[in-house]
This record gives C-alpha cells, sequence and structure tokens, in this order.
C-alpha cells in the first residue's frame, strides 16, 4: 500500500495548492478503488481460518442488503422484497463470511438490475436457503462454474461498474 499511500500524500499537497477540485475527486477515487483491490487481494491470499458459531441468517441478510446499498450510494433505493422464514431458525455459519457472500450477491445484483430484485429466506427448521434475485442478463454460462474462481467476472465494463472478480473468491 506504501505506493498508494504516497499517491494519497501529493495528491492532497496538490489540493492545497489549488488544483482542480474535480480532477483531484477523480483522482482520490481511483486511489481508493487501488487500495480496495489491495485490500481484496490481500484478503484472498491470507484466508482465515472459519469461525463458525450460531447465525440468525434474517439480520446476516439485513446487515448485508444495510452494507451493499451503502457501498452503491449511487443506485436508487430500492426497496427489496423479503421474505420472511417461517420460525426462528439459527444456522451454524462464519458470520463474517457469511455476511460477505451476501453483500457481494446483493451489489452484484443491485447492479444487473437497480429497479427490483428480491431476498428471499426459506427454512423447515433443518436447513435455510438464502436467494438473491434480480432481472438482469445473469451469469454468463460459459462462468457459470467458475464463479468462485479469483479474478472471474461477468460484468461487462460499457456501462457498468466493472469488478475485479475476487468477491466471491475471497468470500468462499
Amino acid at each position: 500500500r506504501n505506493p498508494l499511500g504516497v499517491l494519497a500524500a501529493n495528491l492532497r499537497l496538490l489540493e492545497r495548492r489549488g488544483a482542480d477540485a474535480e480532477t483531484v475527486a477523480d483522482m482520490r477515487e481511483q486511489i481508493d478503488r487501488a487500495g480496495r483491490f489491495v485490500d481484496d487481494l490481500l484478503r484472498y491470499g491470507r484466508p482465515r481460518p472459519l469461525e463458525l458459531r450460531m447465525v440468525d441468517p434474517g439480520a446476516a441478510l439485513d446487515l448485508a442488503l444495510s452494507t451493499a446499498r451503502a457501498a452503491l450510494p449511487d443506485s436508487p433505493a430500492v426497496e427489496w422484497e423479503r421474505v420472511n422464514l417461517d420460525g426462528a431458525a439459527v444456522i451454524e455459519a462464519d458470520q463474517a463470511q457469511l455476511e460477505q457472500v451476501l453483500v457481494v450477491l446483493i451489489s452484484n445484483a443491485i447492479l444487473a438490475d437497480p429497479k427490483r430484485g428480491r431476498l428471499s429466506l426459506t427454512g423447515d427448521g433443518q436447513t435455510v436457503a438464502l436467494t438473491v434475485e434480480d432481472a438482469g442478463p445473469g451469469i454468463p454460462e460459459a462462468l457459470g462454474e467458475r464463479i468462485f474462481e479469483a479474478f472471474v467476472t461477468g460484468r461487462k465494463r460499457e456501462g457498468q461498474q466493472a469488478g475485479t472478480g475476487l468477491g466471491l473468491a475471497i468470500a468462499r
């Protein structure tokens, strides 16, 4: 991260010297984006052991939706349909990993179709199914079995925020 820190420091100097505010903002955005990519690479390169505990999947889903919306401030405030689980069920899971994969799925769904979506949470007391649906184009068939591999992304670069292809690889 040291080169990014140097760039950020020099950008602050340029800003103090009166550099064009729009240019500074664009550069800051790209430095932040590069920083997030470095963070993703570090998380991918140093996976942590699972921390299993009992987790409320509904709460995890709510937090993931809130986090995904906060990370995509330009997306419209879509009201996602949420089908609630009948009966209070908890699952054994790594809460952080579960929330991370849900944030990735929800973010991808919002980017694919920001106008509508559906989050469903169903269960039978023994198992729970969390579903994230949108009306976007879906995962290209050629990528279907590879979506958990590093650097695999189905997002187009034209008109869509390009992904690094690390989100699901890190969360798996």
